[in-house]
């Protein structure tokens, strides 16, 4: 009876063990590195407005101007910077051309991260910031929120020119773009579907100004994306694919006109 009784005490022992540690593998956090992919504003400092992740490995950040007398910030005017991100371990991310960032916490709606700028690494600034409210999740939202490359206007090859330049939308509802051309002014606008079909898109330059104007979605997939405008078609190729695209188009000669991606 005793040696019954030991047998029945190590199964349950065992059982035990087992149903502790299958529970354990069960409940497995998301990772990091895609839960960061929001807009997220911040609560806690006057020097920085936003910081914005996205699928393709980029960042947006957005600090407000320092004051050149006081040397204080300001929220009339901003600074922006763009570039690309890679996760050096769980909670660490590389910025480049900016500095490193490390995730104290984090949850679907704030977070909380330390940040090194590059050019001060003895320096470190806590951040706290809640994210953004984002547009209703579809297929073309989900495929339009990326980092493009233009590729042509009109059926003109725009790569290697002055008019080349890369685009960024996101799910808060923001887009950036950025020039080929040091002398073009890149910029942070706003944009959202116009109709539930989602093939046209509205855009502003001045947030809270109203419409700047409304293009027409007439193909969008993973690898491409056509916009037309007054007339005018844009190609565009998701970013990592840049440097496969063929395109035997001659070199455009034009200027891209103020609209979608020009002030």
């Amino acid at each position: 009876m005793k040696k019954l009784s030991k047998i029945l005490c190590v199964i349950f022992a065992i059982t035990c063990i087992t149903g502790c540690s299958s529970n354990e593998n069960d409940t497995i956090d998301t990772p990091v590195n895609t839960t960061i992919n929001a807009k997220w504003t911040v609560s806690n400092s006057t020097e920085y407005k936003s910081f914005e992740f996205n699928d393709s490995g980029n960042y947006i950040i957005t600090k407000n101007a320092a004051d050149a007398k006081t040397n204080t910030a300001t929220t009339e005017t901003k600074t922006i910077f763009f570039g690309t991100y890679i996760f050096i371990d769980d909670n660490t991310l590389e910025l480049s051309d900016f500095g490193t960032l490390t995730i104290d916490n984090m949850d679907e709606n704030a977070i909380y991260f330390t940040l090194k700028l590059n050019n001060n690494t003895n320096t470190e600034t806590f951040i706290e910031a809640d994210r953004e409210e984002e547009i209703t999740n579809s297929t073309n939202t989900e495929l339009l929120c990326r980092t493009w490359q233009l590729i042509s206007i009109d059926g003109q090859n725009v790569l290697g020119t002055d008019e080349e330049l890369t685009v960024l939308f996101s799910r808060a509802g923001t887009y950036f773009v950025t020039n080929n051309n040091p002398l073009e002014e890149g910029g942070l606008a706003e944009w959202n579907w116009t109709d539930s079909t989602q093939t046209f898109l509205e855009y502003s330059w001045n947030k809270g100004l109203g419409s700047d104007g409304i293009v027409e979605v007439s193909n969008l997939t993973s690898t491409s994306l056509t916009i037309t405008e007054d007339g005018e078609i844009f190609i565009l190729e998701p970013i990592s694919n840049k440097k496969t695209s063929k395109t035997d188009t001659k070199k455009y000669n034009g200027v891209v006109k103020s609209g979608i991606f020009k002030r």
